[in-house]
């Protein structure tokens, strides 16, 4: 007596169709292969979406919703057939099955056999069930019901399409076989159809009206949460209530808005909803983009290094001098994220000067402080933008002399400036702040200090709290004082003993640090 074991192995080496068929009319239908979780040949047939094979064995009378040891039932095992090329062979063994009543809600365990069939993007199988008149909101293990899938899906495709024709595109760059240039154009033309079929089928899925588009996963994500994040956009476009049938650029859009496409890094939806004309002047209100929260378009793209998209808002409308809900424009976002080393300096000086070309005025205040671009790029002096900022800006005419609200100057940022709210504790030893201890600083930074000497910094120049640059220089400064303080004197004859508001000279703050070689070289000028 033939066993499914045998069945299967007829499969697998190809034997003859008239043997195969010959076994299938002859084993018996409650035959169970051990070796493969205890399928059926109803099982089996399908698993090889062998149409003919099913069809002998319903018209023998086989049980078509019997279930093998994983809790699938043929039709879910069809399903999940990774049996390529063979989609309209398929949904008409589906069609079959389906005649013979075969069960899709529970059809599977913790799944169906449609959420498995546009999963493994068997979109025309999945059309015959959902005119099966069958219900359709069941959900799999993880909360994801067929919207869900179908969802993640024509992202998959998306992104297969996007790499096949990046691998096309380099075709003129690199030699490749004719065999493999016709199997990249055969792929890309199966991607595109499998595509346009998944629309379609999402499309049925919605008329449908069982789906609630608004239905979260178990990680309380809704259908659209997918299709945005997958790339996903045509379908996105449908759950965000537009045609994208009719109009070109929701089809690209996908739903998104201009935090979300920089967000997901999308240029092509980017592209469309600026030629939609969208608000740029605005700042990001969605808490799930955690680093856009309370940023402008342009500051978010800088946020993330993403000059192209930069580039794009500007020719768009961005105002370089947009200040956001903590009163920050762009270029002031840019600076304070601080990844040293992570930026190029070619990219940054184009954009730099692409800022100035579309409007910027660096003199203007950039952040609640009062800071110009040159006092915020000293300030971040620590980091190569910072540096390449500063020196950009000097060059260009910056107005080396400006001061914040504090009264402090571009070199007094160099040397540590920040903000203080000037409170000095009645308690002398309890712990205090200084407006000089914003970063410290080295012999690295006498570069910088001298450039701005050489465009004019007043090296007389006094905060609020009458502190001069040597003042700054001597707080802040954990090597390398010595050096700038004489750089300083190099440039203008700074007063060494001037008095802040608490009645302490350079000197004092230089003894206070137990500064050895500073309070030598000062000594001098006493």
């Amino acid at each position: 007596m033939i066993t499914c074991e045998e069945i299967y192995d007829l499969h697998t080496t190809g034997a003859l169709k008239s043997a195969l068929y010959e076994a299938y009319r002859e084993i018996p239908l409650d035959s169970r292969n051990s070796m493969r979780k205890n399928d059926t040949p109803l099982h089996m047939a399908c698993a090889f979406a062998d149409e003919n094979a099913v069809r002998i064995l319903l018209e023998r009378g086989a049980d078509v919703n019997v279930r093998n040891d994983d809790g699938d039932t043929p039709l879910c095992v069809l399903a999940r057939c990774k049996c390529c090329g063979k989609e309209t062979t398929i949904a008409g063994i589906a069609g079959l099955l389906v005649s013979k009543e075969a069960r899709v809600p529970r059809s599977g365990k913790n799944t169906t056999a449609l959420i498995e069939a546009v999963g493994n993007r068997h979109f025309l199988m999945a059309d015959i069930l959902l005119m099966s008149g069958c219900r359709i909101d069941s959900t799999n293990s993880s909360g994801d019901n067929v919207l869900h899938v179908i969802c993640q899906s024509a992202g998959g495709i998306a992104y297969d399409i996007k790499r096949t024709k990046e691998r096309i595109a380099d075709f003129s760059e690199r030699w490749y076989s004719k065999k493999d240039k016709r199997e990249a154009y055969e792929n890309m033309e199966y991607l595109e159809e499998a595509g346009r079929q998944c629309f379609l089928t999402a499309k049925r899925i919605l008329e449908n009206g069982q789906i609630d588009t608004e239905d979260k996963n178990n990680i309380g994500k809704t259908a659209l949460d997918i299709a945005w994040e997958t790339g996903a956009r045509r379908i996105g476009a449908l759950l965000s209530g537009q045609d994208p049938d009719t109009d070109e650029l929701s089809a690209l859009i996908g739903g998104l808005d201009v935090f979300q496409a920089l967000w997901y890094k999308d240029m092509i939806a980017l592209d469309a909803i600026l030629r939609s004309g969208t608000e740029l002047q605005t700042v990001c209100e969605d808490k799930k983009l955690h680093d856009f929260k309370g940023r402008s378009p342009l500051a978010c793209a800088l946020l993330w290094d993403n000059a192209e998209a930069a580039e794009m808002l500007l020719r768009s409308g961005a105002d370089p001098d947009f200040k956001d809900l903590e009163e920050q424009t762009a270029f002031a976002v840019w600076l304070k994220k601080r990844k040293h080393g992570s930026e190029k300096k070619e990219d940054c000086l184009h954009l730099l000067q692409y800022l100035m070309q579309c409007g910027w005025n660096p003199e203007k205040s950039a952040d609640k402080e009062g800071n110009t671009a040159l006092s915020l790029a000293c300030r971040e002096a620590g980091c190569e933008l910072g540096i390449w900022a500063a020196r950009y800006l000097i060059e260009n005419g910056a107005d080396v002399n400006t001061v914040n609200l504090q009264g402090q100057t571009p070199a007094m940022n160099l040397y540590g400036g920040c903000f203080w709210n000037g409170n000095i504790p009645r308690i002398a030893i309890l712990p205090r702040s200084y407006p000089y201890e914003g970063r410290y600083c080295t012999e690295k930074d006498a570069d910088m200090l001298e450039t701005l000497l050489e465009a004019g910094a007043d090296v007389n120049a006094k905060d609020k709290w009458g502190n001069t640059l040597l003042h700054y220089i001597a707080g802040s400064s954990q090597r390398g004082a010595k050096e700038a303080v004489g750089l300083v004197m190099d440039f203008g004859k700074p007063d060494v003993n001037a008095v802040n508001n608490e009645g302490k000279t350079v000197l004092d703050i230089a003894t206070e640090k137990n500064d050895e070689a500073l309070i030598k070289f000062l000594l001098k000028y006493y």
